[in-house]
């Protein structure tokens, strides 16, 4: 008994001591040009794990802050991110002020306002939730998101799946930026070139919303990169980790500030992995290496205009699949974008967006036959190249409601050619342009808001020697609106429908491997017809002090869906043993689902309980079976406690899902068992504004597979997800 109190007085003399120096941090958060106050902003001391959210008069305090000096940021949505410098001393009190400005320079006063939000289903995962946990791979903050998944191929590099879109249906912009389907060969995602350390948000559109964005977006996800806001002074950081099991090590490296009046954030990250163990101890390959570098370099031409500069390099290698036909032996990817906005307070016209980008991937893959006297091998090399464009104007229309016309334009074209003899072309050099012109306008009716938007793309795909050219014209529109109920609750409904058209693999592949069953060749079809999604929703949200809820149903038919069947075609490039080769065509498909959200806090900020559930039903009707990869009802559980001024978190989460029967068994696939599983983390804030983040994915080590991850080739095993594993990261703020 006296061991223990004397144990407790020690830890109460390093509290007295602690808090003696320490200081706080207060202040407020208002729009700018109407000086009216926003609450529910995240407010975050950067590098820590201090923080705190606005109060209904736009008030803040972050206490107990040792002292020293430090960034704190907000990033409200619909509004420009802002970060100030400030210097705590003990026993002291700080004041900083942040006034909100609209979103890229861009003037928009129904915003300025009224606060007014985005008016489509969404999910978002913001800076805060990126930061505590432990993401090797931005595909995988997707699984953080009800409605979202991600599916894995190797031991990273998951690929995104949004309420039953796979890609190319789904569009992926980056800082403004579109990115198409990565490796005609299926391996890796745009998003594998996007740091996940270097990601601000995430945005995830769960519809044909996002219009505006770029062509033939069944669904989006946009994500906004750190360094879009410049930092005030500089700002360098170093972060390590590593997880267990797949044998992961990072070491990643950040610095940031303003030279010569030019905002830039510079960042790079190297990271190995080893094979990992499932619950039940059987090994799966999956070693990769992997270096990430890239940056963003602002410069405002003057107060209300601002050019920027970004741009990203990523290199792969030995990249081991087990759930896919072929490895990875290399991989490059750049990316290079440039952005101009210019802002008017008067007139008709309030804002200018033009930008340019481009990305290219280049990619070897290799197979070999271990199992056969001669060992069977061969490579295939991938090459893919993407240029686009956009310039777009926002005006305020009659009613001085918000209206945005542009334009945009993108060119992709890829290949794939067989090292070695015989029929070399896997992919022919095949390239696709298409020129969009859209409009949106959001009026406001008394209490209602509202948004519209209608684009109209000119397609036109064809070889290099400008043979076999195709053209089409696709017409494409959504529209929502939002209306309270309440205060606290809101009432939203949207409906659309998007074309998109066949990319080039669609088109022209020979026999690559299939992306959603990769034991599966795919011929293309130049015939394939362009698919029409169109969808309605509808979802109901409240928002106070103490909840935050929202749940929202969907219902879509794809018509011209495009899928494939098997042929009776002989096997170009036979492994063993030799798969079966299916060929793109359209057919039709429906689905419906929904999902559910809800976080509950309790004594202010300090306890939270927060629950989570997604259900999608699809079928194919052309084969009268469910479609590939439909997720069963699956859902989260989880509470998390919180020190005062966030200096600390623990948080604990059970997941789990039913079993999956509604198969495609025509495709191969086979059915997916039930499983619980646990996740325990804990945050700290350290001094010298470091943090510390340490958990356990997979408490148990329970053995299960994901519903969208794919069998292995050549078995009906499903690829099944790593088993219990231990991680621990590091950042440091120097």
């Amino acid at each position: 008994m006296k061991g223990i109190c004397a144990v407790l007085l020690l830890l109460l003399f390093a509290l007295s001591a602690w808090a003696q120096d320490t200081g706080r941090i207060t202040g407020s958060v208002r729009i700018d040009r109407s000086d009216a106050p926003v609450a529910g902003v995240n407010v975050v001391v950067v590098g820590t794990l201090y923080g705190a959210v606005t109060d209904e008069g736009g008030q803040f305090v972050v206490d107990a802050v040792p002292s020293g000096s430090y960034v704190v940021a907000i990033n409200a949505l619909g509004y420009r991110p802002a970060q100030r410098s400030v210097n705590v001393e003990a026993g002291s009190e700080v004041m900083v002020d942040f006034r909100l400005q609209p979103p890229e320079a861009q003037l928009d006063e129904a915003t300025a306002e009224g606060g007014r939000r985005d008016l489509w289903p969404r999910a978002i995962v913001e800076t805060r939730r990126i930061r505590e946990v432990n993401a090797q791979d931005t595909g995988g903050l997707l699984r953080l998101l009800p409605g979202s998944g991600a599916m894995r191929g190797n031991g990273s590099g998951l690929q995104p799946h949004v309420r039953g879109l796979w890609e190319p249906q789904m569009g992926i912009v980056v800082d403004g930026a579109p990115f198409a389907p990565g490796s005609p060969y299926g391996i890796g995602s745009p998003l594998d070139v996007v740091d996940p350390t270097s990601i601000e948000s995430i945005e995830v559109v769960q519809g044909p919303y996002a219009l505006t964005w770029g062509a033939g977006m069944l669904s989006a996800i946009r994500v906004i990169s750190r360094g879009s806001d410049p930092s005030p002074g500089p700002l360098a950081s170093v972060q390590g980790a590593y997880t267990s099991n797949l044998g992961v090590l990072e070491g990643i490296g950040a610095v940031s500030g303003v030279a010569a009046g030019v905002g830039f954030r510079l960042f790079g990250a190297l990271r190995t992995g080893n094979d990992y163990a499932d619950g039940s101890g059987e090994e799966f390959a999956a070693d990769y290496r992997s270096i990430n570098m890239g940056g963003r370099l602002g410069y405002d031409v003057s107060p209300a205009a601002r050019l920027s500069v970004t741009g990203g390099y990523q290199d792969q290698r030995e990249v081991e699949t087990p759930g896919r036909i072929l490895d990875l032996d290399d991989s490059q990817a750049v990316h290079l974008a440039a952005r101009f906005q210019q802002a008017y307070a008067t007139g008709v016209v309030r804002g200018l967006d033009a930008r340019v980008s481009w990305n290219h991937l280049h990619q070897r893959v290799t197979y070999e036959d271990r199992a056969l006297p001669d060992q069977r091998s061969y490579a295939v090399g991938t090459a893919h190249n993407q240029l686009g464009g956009r310039l777009a104007a926002q005006m305020l229309a009659v009613g001085r409601w918000p209206l945005e016309v542009g334009s945009d334009v993108d060119y992709t074209r890829q290949e794939a050619l067989r090292e070695g003899s015989g029929d070399n072309v896997i992919l022919p050099e095949k390239g696709i342009v298409d020129m969009g012109f859209f409009a949106n306008a959001m009026p406001a009716l008394g209490n209602v808001d509202l948004s519209g938007t209608v684009r109209v793309d000119l397609v036109r795909a064809d070889s290099e020697a400008n043979m076999d050219t195709q053209t089409e014209a696709n017409i494409s529109g959504a529209a929502t609106l939002t209306m309270p109920l309440s205060e606290q609750w809101q009432l939203g409904a949207g409906g659309g429908s998007v074309v998109r058209t066949a990319n080039v693999v669609e088109r022209y592949a020979r026999q690559l491997p299939f992306r959603r069953i990769p034991h599966f060749l795919v011929q293309g079809n130049p015939s394939v017809k362009p698919e029409r999604s169109t969808q309605a929703d509808v979802w109901l949200e409240a928002t106070n002090a103490r909840l935050d809820f929202r749940v929202g149903v969907f219902a879509r038919r794809i018509s011209d869906f495009i899928t494939a069947t098997p042929t009776r075609l002989d096997v170009l490039i036979p492994p063993q043993p030799e798969p079966v080769v299916i060929r793109y065509t359209n057919s039709a498909a429906t689905y419906y689902g929904g999902e559910a959200s809800m976080a509950y806090h309790l004594f202010g900020e300090f306890v939270t309980l927060h629950a989570e559930a997604q259900y999608l039903w699809g079928q194919e009707e052309e084969l009268g079976e469910p479609l590939l990869a439909m997720s069963p009802l699956r859902g989260s559980l989880g509470g998390r406690l919180q020190g005062p001024a966030n200096f600390f978190f623990i948080e604990g989460v059970v997941h789990g899902a039913t079993s999956q029967t509604r198969i495609a068994a025509s495709r191969g696939e086979t059915e997916t068992d039930g499983y619980v599983t646990a996740d325990l983390r804990f945050g700290l804030s350290l001094p010298r504004t470091s943090y510390l983040l340490l958990g356990l994915d997979n408490v148990t080590g329970t053995r299960y597979a994901d519903p969208l991850n794919p069998q292995i080739p050549f078995t009906v095993e499903r690829l099944a997800e790593p088993g219990g594993r231990f991680y621990a990261r590091l950042r440091v703020l120097l």
